[in-house]
């Protein structure tokens, strides 16, 4: 068994690029713009072969359906579940101390964070919570099990794009946004188990972002 099918080590590296995005979130003087967590989300599973063409195979048409049709679900839940969170003043506070620091307007910045994770997100964050960290803990654990763990993982690490505002942060609205993330992640968890493709995930996250 190779480091790729290695649930502690995927486990690991989890935890050390929520570190890396906490820090970048926080004392980093470019942040919130959490690029360098981004760089080796992305990168590592290609790095140690645990993402390949295999990945990438094409998936049926229902299931790119089910991507988009997933996409506009979870939309719609997504905005039932934080209803009573304050996403624009939590956000708000975390955008005024970034664009205090890099000498621009907050909505300068929220602009080209809203940008920053459009683009990158969709791709990277399937790339390492599907491709490598689902599949690695699913060879131990199994199918549900690795979904739900995954999941978890990408959802904490949600905490770490409000630590900018610390100490103000409004971890009520925090939590419950980290909630929504988690029940997102299941949704994009499924996709990849039932086609073994990242492409259905990366649309239905995709999507779901430019809804968001």
């Amino acid at each position: 068994m190779d480091c790729k099918d290695r649930p502690a080590i995927a486990l690991a590296a989890a935890a050390l690029l929520m570190l890396v995005a906490a820090l970048e979130n926080s004392v980093a003087p470019w942040a919130p713009f959490y690029v360098v967590y981004a760089a080796l989300a992305t990168a590592l599973p290609f790095l140690i072969g645990a993402v390949d063409r295999a990945a990438f195979r094409r998936p049926s048409v229902r299931y790119v359906l089910a991507g988009l049709a997933g996409a506009v679900i979870l939309h719609g839940l997504f905005g039932v579940m934080t209803a009573r969170a304050d996403l624009p003043g939590m956000f708000g506070r975390v955008l005024t101390v970034a664009g205090a620091r890099l000498g621009t307007r907050p909505e300068v910045v929220a602009h080209a964070y809203v940008l920053f994770i459009q683009v990158w997100a969709g791709f990277g964050e399937e790339v390492f919570y599907r491709g490598y960290l689902q599949r690695s803990l699913r060879s131990r654990f199994g199918a549900l099990a690795s979904i739900v763990a995954a999941s978890l993982l990408f959802a904490a690490r949600h905490y770490t794009q409000v630590l900018l505002g610390w100490p103000d942060v409004d971890w009520g609205s925090a939590t419950i946004w980290v909630a929504a993330s988690f029940v997102a992640s299941l949704a994009f968890g499924w996709l990849y188990e039932r086609t073994r493709s990242l492409w259905p995930s990366i649309l239905c996250h995709y999507v779901f972002n430019l809804f968001a």
